[in-house]
């Protein structure tokens, strides 16, 4: 989960199924339908919408670990996401467009993410 840095009402998440059945915390995470969205609400999770421009919407079958998304604090909110698939993807205007920022990493397990001035 990750939430803007200017505005506490929006929040981001990658939701995700179980694919296969086992015990707890044996089974593995995949996107929804493979496809790979972020939602967001502005409205502190009252109301979500799929963030999918840029990102893939076929046979991603991509899982993010819980600490695998995080925002940055400029005033369009920055938001990146990693995957245990070893690629970063972010977004520089509040999750309206998305872009791949590197790929063919080891599995990322967190992300985090700061300004520099």
């Amino acid at each position: 989960m990750g939430i803007h840095s200017n505005n506490a009402d929006t929040v981001y998440v990658v939701p995700e199924d179980k694919a296969l059945d086992g015990e707890v915390g044996g089974g593995r995470r995949y996107v929804t339908d493979a496809k790979f969205r972020v939602y967001r609400s502005r409205n502190a999770g009252a109301d979500w919408e799929p963030l999918t421009n840029g990102l893939p919407q076929r046979n991603a079958y991509l899982h993010v670990m819980r600490e695998g998304m995080a925002t940055d604090s400029i005033d369009e909110c920055g938001i990146y996401v990693g995957t245990t698939t070893g690629q970063i993807f972010y977004s520089r205007n509040d999750g309206d467009t998305w872009e791949l920022l590197i790929d063919y990493l080891p599995p990322i397990n967190s992300v985090d993410c700061g300004t520099v001035v």
